[in-house]
């Protein structure tokens, strides 16, 4: 095993270990990250963008490593995925300049937004919303810092959280409020199928093409309204194989992928040997047959079922 070296990207600069060390040297509890896995997560994603004709900008959620979003911009991803601007930082602050917040930003979250784009004129800034309050605050901060955002409007294709259904006639009256914005360049639709943990396996190939196909739907029917040309970004790690393959779809944001857990081997989205993440712990107690104390904790291990109910096996 391979071990790639991370950093608090908040504290200090990356320090590449000099030498190998035996993970008996490593105290616990401490996060492994295979890169022999890894790498092969990597080029697998990279090999379905290039086989679908799709963009590959990953979300970056899942990992939150400025040395890891350098791996797949090398790759080729033209830029990454971000869920709020704090997160956003870190890229940013490593020279990488093409970000998209994919939730809805108001107040001073939009205004950080707008004075990243305004100080880094040769880089790309997008958000995304879902209400005309959420465009008005956009276009306020970019025109108070001189700088123009590229927007996304949120459509819900089944998870029931952010976003306008598909064929709600308030997402074409949303289009034409972000065209005529000032300050705000209307790039297309974006979704997040993640009702898709929720789901059996055998039903993972439908809600992904459900996923392309009603988005690159609702795109076209903006584009003939006069509002496009639209792209169309998407993508839950479950749903890319399926999702990507539709015709129409410009743009994935898978972010798991990297990593792998429980929740996808469960789905059948990836298999156990290409789970790359693990956590080293220690028993540091064994007082009965069958009972093992271990030095790492709930906070250590996250949750260990899906946010949204999947049964994991």
């Amino acid at each position: 095993m391979t071990l790639l070296p991370t950093r608090d990207e908040h504290i200090s600069p990356s320090i590449p270990l000099e030498q190998s060390l035996p993970l008996t040297a490593l105290e616990t509890p401490v996060l492994l990250v295979d890169r022999e896995r890894l790498d092969r997560n990597l080029e697998g994603m990279n090999r379905l963008a290039r086989e679908s004709g799709t963009r590959l900008r990953p979300h970056a959620k899942s990992h939150k490593c400025p040395a890891l979003g350098r791996l797949q911009i090398e790759g080729g991803a033209p830029g990454l995925c971000v869920a709020k601007v704090s997160e956003g930082l870190p890229f940013l602050e490593q020279g990488m300049e093409d970000l998209l917040v994919a939730y809805p930003l108001l107040g001073t979250k939009a205004d950080i937004l707008a004075q990243w784009a305004a100080r880094h004129p040769d880089g790309s800034f997008a958000a995304v919303a879902d209400s005309p309050e959420g465009l008005d605050a956009l276009g306020r901060a970019a025109t108070r810092e001189g700088a123009v955002l590229d927007i996304w409007l949120k459509v819900d294709v089944g998870l029931h959280r952010c976003g306008l259904a598909p064929d709600d006639p308030s997402l074409e009256t949303l289009a034409r409020r972000a065209r005529h914005t000032p300050g705000l360049r209307l790039r297309g639709l974006l979704t997040h199928a993640g009702h898709v943990y929720k789901a059996k396996p055998e039903q993972v190939p439908g809600i992904g093409r459900a996923e392309g196909e009603l988005m690159v739907e609702a795109a076209g029917r903006l584009n003939r309204g006069g509002l496009g040309p639209l792209e169309v970004g998407l993508g839950s790690t479950p749903t890319i194989p399926f999702s990507a393959r539709v015709e129409g779809v410009s743009e994935i944001h898978p972010g798991v992928y990297v990593f792998g857990d429980r929740q996808q081997v469960a789905l059948g989205a990836m298999l156990p040997d290409h789970v790359s993440l693990s956590v080293l712990t220690t028993v540091v107690s064994h007082p009965a047959p069958g009972r093992w104390v271990l030095d790492a904790g709930s906070k250590t291990f996250s949750s260990d079922r899906g946010a949204h109910g999947t049964e994991l096996v």
